[in-house]
């Protein structure tokens, strides 16, 4: 097998494989038509033929075995079919080969094509996406509307810096000297098992940020943490350096009245030397001690 692109001599042959495809999309549970716009499938008066780009599958004796026809001006595959014999030999992932790097070759990085719900695996394993209004399938008499993007996608994860620097700002600072119009960047956040990980979690859209009221008694820096429903998710390993715990109980009071009931906890071997009293005691707890040699304490309530 091999590939032809607009193959010479070639006119007629063409155009009986296009008119056998229109025939063939009304039969029943017939596979040969991957995808078939309204240019192809239906006589549309005084519009006029789209200019396509012919990519033909020849087998040796040079008959076309399959064939794909890519509008150059909407960059959408208005046909893609190969004959029922060949079926299961790969032409149609070649076909689709060969016509996204025809687009990269003149700088497009999207292809669109409309399928038949038969088609739809074929596609999707193809590496296309299904376009979608209000999270639901774009169709259209039983046609679904799809879309691939191909420019490479450049990921770029950085996890915290111990300078305290921002490691998602210092993503964000590397994608602006990406070249947009050919490659597809995302930044994401790493966490390093001890910090970062509630930065990790917003960054990826799973859970909202809410920051502390300002405190200057209690940190000079902003004290936030990570919620999601009834859940918090506090991040008391970056708070290292705290000579007691004390702020770690004003994080969870704070919590509580965002309606936080369960909570996880993100610790470090150096945090508090207080064993997490002053947490405790932010959080309503008494602690008497014992004159009698022994430490004991009793729990109060908070008024």
């Amino acid at each position: 097998m091999k590939i032809r692109h607009n193959p010479a001599g070639q006119r007629q042959q063409i155009q009986e494989f296009f008119d056998s495809s229109r025939r063939m999309l009304h039969a029943p549970r017939q596979t040969c038509v991957k995808a078939c716009s309204w240019d192809v499938s239906e006589v549309v008066p005084n519009k006029p033929r789209p200019q396509w780009e012919i990519f033909a599958a020849e087998d040796d004796g040079g008959q076309i075995i399959g064939l794909l026809a890519l509008d150059p001006q909407r960059w959408q595959i208005d046909l893609l079919s190969v004959v029922q014999q060949h079926q299961g030999e790969g032409v149609s992932s070649e076909l689709l080969h060969q016509a996204r790097r025809y687009a990269k070759k003149h700088h497009h990085f999207e292809l669109q094509v409309i399928v038949l719900l038969a088609s739809l695996p074929f596609f999707l394993k193809e590496g296309f996406t299904l376009m979608a209004s209000d999270h639901q399938p774009v169709q259209l008499q039983g046609r679904f509307f799809l879309r691939q993007t191909l420019r490479p996608r450049l990921v770029l994860a950085a996890e915290p810096f111990d300078n305290g620097w921002d490691a998602r700002a210092f993503t964000e600072i590397l994608q602006t000297f990406i070249p947009v119009s050919q490659c597809q960047s995302v930044s994401c956040n790493l966490s390093d098992g001890a910090q970062g990980y509630v930065d990790a979690l917003i960054g990826q859209s799973v859970c909202q940020r809410v920051t502390l009221p300002p405190d200057p008694a209690l940190s000079a820096r902003k004290i936030s943490y990570a919620v999601r429903g009834n859940n918090a998710i506090l991040e008391f390993s970056e708070l290292n350096g705290l000579s007691d715990s004390r702020l770690y109980g004003t994080m969870i009071l704070h919590a509580l009245t965002q309606g936080c009931r369960r909570f996880y906890l993100v610790l470090s071997p150096l945090g508090p030397a207080d064993g997490g009293l002053g947490m405790l005691e932010a959080l309503g707890m008494k602690f008497i001690f014992d004159d009698r040699g022994g430490r004991s304490f009793r729990r109060t309530t908070r008024n």
